[in-house]
């Protein structure tokens, strides 16, 4: 069990209205990747703390955290959000299934930038550009070298 999981599962236990330990376990389920995660336990997730920021006049989200669980609660509810394990019986049985490709260049380009699919995803919710997230991870933008 990774460290913020158990630091999210004691505080939710020891601090029940503080929306911090809800949103880390939504964003400790959202970096299982987009196959493996688990979506009513992330949705649950953030939304307890949405709920908890939104109702109580003690400790609340910031801004930025505020902004990001709102971001993953409308991906989460977007019906092309992957649905890992999901063997049909909803909604979505139109929607292909299985493992999504990742298009031609993109896993060379974040090997040589060792990081994860996961990271992009976060930068991308966060409205980092991808120039951006490219220069940060100490790789060259694509403006450079046009």
């Amino acid at each position: 069990m990774s460290l913020l999981k158990t630091l999210a599962k004691r505080g939710r236990g020891l601090f029940p209205q503080n929306p911090y330990f809800p949103y880390g376990l939504g964003i400790v389920e959202m970096s299982r990747g987009p196959h493996r995660y688990r979506r009513r336990k992330a949705t649950a997730s953030f939304e307890m703390a949405v709920s908890l920021h939104e109702n109580q006049g003690g400790v609340q989200l910031d801004d930025q955290s505020l902004a990001q669980a709102s971001r993953f609660l409308q991906l989460l509810e977007s019906p092309g959000m992957p649905q890992p394990f999901d063997f049909g019986g909803n909604e979505y049985e139109s929607e292909p299934s299985g493992p999504v490709a990742i298009p031609p260049g993109m896993q060379e380009l974040l090997d040589e930038l060792g990081v994860g699919i996961e990271d992009l995803l976060a930068s991308a919710l966060s409205g980092e550009s991808p120039e951006e997230f490219i220069e940060r991870h100490g790789g060259k933008s694509s403006k450079r070298r046009r």
